[in-house]
């Protein structure tokens, strides 16, 4: 392993072992020859070393030089009561030591100081983002150490196998935050270089000149999707002077590539178009879907994928995902580290509307065959749907359906399909709403990597919305009882917002809440089921000045959670609260705001990939509009 520098200067030679309190006993000396029964000399003995050298020193003075294993006496002369302490002021490279009986005082002298040697090990790992400056780490909360450039870093001195590690982050450097990978274990027989240290700030486009659509100032429905380490797509509208078409723009290895050239759209033909949406994976794969309103078909559903680094765009407009048959409506899709996909959108089947689903598994798709291919029950009209899909390829669905009839009136029931071990599991006819009553709204759901689900909606209690979470740990699912059980308070209205949860099985719940203004205000679940709910006078994320419009989130590794939100001023801008390492930081005022020069955002989305860079896409508008013009920009936190 490479050795870093320290502060400018090339790192120091191994640092002398000095014993602790490890390994304190009484220290045995060896009576003088000379009769003089109060005089002793410090011996000890050596192992491990073979035939190297090691130098130790007496009680900071003497030094005296071992060649090989075998017995040792120091030459200063010691009395009964005099204290002593032997240290090792050199030994052999990669060698880690333990003094047995180091310290002491001569009158608890026993058998001799014990030196044993065995083969060490460094403890260390790389360092990225400082960009000039310093962040100070810790080994186990003992031993510090400052790195000063990117890089590979090693602690100053070797360690035995079998040694626990546990590297903290002691001071970052200025104006960022820290992630630490890899940063507990064990040593085993080789080099500890796994720990990351990963220095992390916001990137923000500065200029209306960064936007990614560089055809024209017309570009609208933006959405992000994060894979790997530091990749990132955004997928957006943008017209090409002919159609409005679909294109991405895709950060790989560190460099942006960006759309220049009207062929480079995804879309089939010049019908128009509706915003994408944008799934990516950790292996490097994205899909990107949307519906396109084609002649004789009607609202069709297309997508495109990047697969082994290749991008397959359809054909003709024959090469849809959905069936001929009725329009589609909604659709969202989802992928998994292995580029598992799941694409999910409600489709009219000519009586009602109904949930559809393509799947891509191993190198193939599967898609309906036809429009009877619905996964959702035949009884039920579906409004609207969320959906997620788990790392072994389980999947949920949240959707509403609207019932309709003389007998039991105008319903809207909320329900769940499952998949577990690659059966869907489906609502009866007669199953019960998961909601309280038939008046829910602004539904949400997010899934963790272990498959813990959490679905989130808004339901008025008779006198305000309140805001009401299912979980569901481990296939069981723990529903509301009562208003009682809302995750707002009972003197506010509350409503809108997202679930999100964390990769511990904890989840946090935002939401908007009034106290005069709109507000962003938010209520956190622990793993144990147990909720911290704020008052109707906060916490808050959002300014005490201006009402919010709308509000995305995402969490990342280490309990990292991003919010961003626009208020609704004139400008509307946009800001960031995140909350590291537990702790959240705020935006203090107007002067936070990350709008990309003189623009009013109109809607952002944000992702997180598995390294916890986070990017945060948005559609912005010059402050003096000029027509419909708007632009497509990305920030970036890594």
């Amino acid at each position: 392993m490479s050795r870093l520098q320290l502060e400018g200067r090339r790192a120091p030679a191994r640092a002398p072992y000095v014993a602790t309190g490890l390994a304190l006993a009484a220290l045995a000396v060896l009576q003088s020859c000379f009769g003089d029964h109060d005089s002793y000399r410090v011996h000890g003995t050596v192992s491990g070393l073979g035939s190297g050298s090691l130098v130790l020193q007496l009680n900071g003075a003497e030094q005296l030089s071992v060649d090989g294993d075998g017995e040792f006496v120091f030459a200063t002369v010691l009395h009964r009561d005099d204290p002593y302490a032997v240290t090792l002021v050199a030994r052999p490279d990669r060698t880690a030591a333990t003094i047995e009986r180091a310290a002491g005082e001569v009158a608890d002298l026993g058998g001799g100081v014990a030196v044993v040697l065995e083969p060490g090990y460094a403890i260390g790992g790389s360092v990225s983002g400082l960009g000039g400056d310093t962040v100070r780490v810790a080994l186990n909360g003992q031993v510090e150490m400052d790195v000063a450039s990117d890089g590979s870093f090693a602690f100053p001195d070797w360690y035995p196998a079998g040694t626990p590690y546990s590297v903290s982050v002691v001071s970052p450097p200025a104006g960022r935050t820290v992630q630490l990978d890899g940063a507990n274990g064990s040593v085993g027989t080789a080099d500890v270089d796994g720990v990351r240290v990963r220095a992390r700030q916001w990137h923000h486009a500065d200029d209306p000149s960064d936007r990614l659509n560089v055809l024209s100032h017309d570009a609208y429905g933006v959405a992000v999707a994060a894979s790997g380490d530091g990749d990132c797509v955004v997928a957006f509208q943008q017209h090409n002077g002919v159609s409005w078409g679909i294109y991405v723009a895709e950060r790989r290895g560190g460099v942006w590539s960006i759309p220049d050239e009207a062929t480079d759209k995804l879309d089939v033909g010049t019908d128009p178009t509706q915003q994408p949406v944008v799934a990516a994976a950790a292996n490097g794969d994205v899909v990107v879907c949307w519906v396109q309103s084609v002649s004789g078909r009607g609202q069709t559903l297309y997508g495109a994928e990047r697969r082994n680094g290749q991008w397959h765009r359809p054909a003709s407009i024959n090469e849809a995902l959905s069936p001929v048959g009725g329009n589609v409506d909604a659709v969202d899709v989802k992928m998994v580290a292995d580029g598992r996909t799941l694409v999910v959108w409600t489709q009219f089947d000519g009586v009602q509307r109904r949930l559809y689903s393509a799947e891509y598994v191993a190198g193939t798709w599967s898609v309906p065959a036809s429009i009877q291919d619905a996964f959702s029950p035949a009884f039920a009209d579906v409004s609207e749907f969320e959906f997620e899909l788990g790392a072994d390829g389980d999947s949920c669905v949240l959707w509403t359906r609207g019932v309709n009839s003389v007998a039991v009136g105008s319903t809207r029931l909320l329900l769940l399909s499952e998949r577990r071990n690659g059966t869907w599991t489906h609502p009866a006819i007669d199953t019960p709403s998961l909601a309280l009553t038939t008046e829910m709204e602004e539904i949400d759901l997010a899934m963790n990597d272990a498959g813990d689900v959490f679905a989130s909606w808004s339901e008025f209690d008779g006198q305000r919305s309140r805001r009401l979470v299912s979980r569901g740990i481990g296939g069981t699912w723990q529903h509301p009882g009562s208003f009682a059980d809302a995750v707002s308070p009972a003197d506010s209205d509350s409503w809108g917002g997202q679930i999100v949860a964390h990769e511990d099985g904890s989840c946090t719940a935002l939401y908007y809440l009034s106290d005069g203004r709109t507000r962003v205000a938010y209520a956190e679940c622990s793993a144990e089921g147990v909720w911290t709910i704020p008052t109707s006078t906060g916490p808050f994320l959002s300014l005490g000045d201006r009402d919010v419009g709308d509000l995305v989130a995402c969490s990342g590794p280490g309990g990292h959670l991003v919010v961003a939100w626009a208020d609704e001023g004139r400008p509307n801008q946009l800001f960031v609260s995140e909350r590291v390492r537990g702790a959240w930081v705020l935006p203090s005022g107007a002067i936070d705001a990350r709008n990309a020069g003189a623009t009013s955002v109109a809607g952002q989305r944000l992702a997180v990939d598995d390294r916890g860079n986070v990017f945060l896409a948005t559609q912005e508008a010059p402050v003096v509009l000029d027509g419909f013009s708007a632009d497509i920009f990305v920030a970036e936190y890594r």
